[in-house]
């Protein structure tokens, strides 16, 4: 199964070896999860505060279909 992975925020930094696409095709074992999609780029979960899945807000624990579209948010600091 595809799905494609958006980089934004914490995700643009640990995706690097993705190339400089903005967004990345990733082939994962049907029945996936976020949680295995967030694995596999090994990026910490306390790093994520919002995770959408086709423009929704989804749950870590989201099963993935072909196609869908995940974008993973950082916190947002500032001063």
């Amino acid at each position: 199964m595809i799905v494609v992975a958006e980089k934004v925020g914490v995700f643009k930094q640990t995706a690097k070896k993705f190339k400089n696409e903005k967004f990345v095709k990733l082939r994962l074992q049907k029945n996936s999860t976020i949680t295995d999609l967030i694995n596999k780029f090994k990026i910490p979960k306390n790093n994520i505060v919002l995770i959408t899945k086709n423009k929704k807000i989804a749950d870590i624990n989201s099963v993935l279909k072909e196609g869908d579209v995940v974008r993973l948010y950082p916190p947002i600091g500032g001063g």
